[in-house]
C-alpha cells in the first residue's frame, strides 16, 4: 500500500518569508548588540562619573598626589584617557565586546575590578556591576528585537 502526500499552498511564498526572516534576524540583531554596547559603555561611564558604587575613597596620599599634579579626584578617572577608552565592537553575527583594548588601560580596569592587594589598592568593582545592570535590561531588548524583525517582514 502507497501513501502519498500532496503539498498545496503558495510554498514559493513560504521560501520568500523564510529568506526575508532570516534578513531581518540577522540585521536586528546586529542593531540589538549594537544598542547593548551602547548600554554597557554609558552604564560604566556613568557609574565613573558618578561615583556611585560605594567604593573604598583612594589613600588620602593618593589623592594628595592626583590633586598636586592637577588630575581628577575621582577614583578610577586620572586623566580620563581610561574612560575615553572605553568602547563596544560587534561582531556578526551574534557577538559585542564591551571594555578597553588590552594595554595600560586593560591593566587599570582589571586591577581596580579586583584589586591588588600587595600594592595596597582595594577591588572596586565597575564593569561586574554594570554587566549585571545591562543584563537586568534584556527582557526589554528582546521585546525590541521581536519588534524590529516583525518590522521587516
Amino acid at each position: 500500500m502507497a501513501v502519498g502526500c500532496k503539498l498545496f499552498g503558495d510554498w514559493d511564498k513560504i521560501t520568500q518569508l523564510g529568506s526575508r526572516m532570516q534578513t531581518a534576524v540577522l540585521q536586528a540583531g546586529e542593531r540589538l548588540l549594537e544598542s547593548i554596547g551602547e548600554d554597557l559603555e554609558g552604564t560604566v561611564r556613568g557609574h565613573m562619573q558618578s561615583q556611585d558604587l560605594g567604593w573604598p575613597p583612594l589613600k588620602p596620599k593618593t589623592l594628595a598626589a592626583k590633586l598636586k599634579h592637577g588630575l581628577s579626584e575621582k577614583i578610577l578617572i586620572r586623566t580620563s584617557h581610561y574612560f575615553q577608552a572605553i568602547t563596544h565592537e560587534v561582531t556578526p553575527p551574534f557577538r559585542v565586546d564591551v571594555g578597553v583594548k588590552r594595554g595600560e588601560d586593560a591593566d587599570i580596569a582589571a586591577i581596580h575590578e579586583f584589586g591588588a592587594p600587595r600594592a595596597g589598592i582595594p577591588p572596586r568593582p565597575l564593569w561586574k556591576t554594570s554587566v549585571a545592570e545591562v543584563e537586568a535590561r534584556l527582557p526589554e531588548y528582546a521585546s525590541e528585537f521581536w519588534r524590529d524583525v516583525k518590522a521587516q517582514l
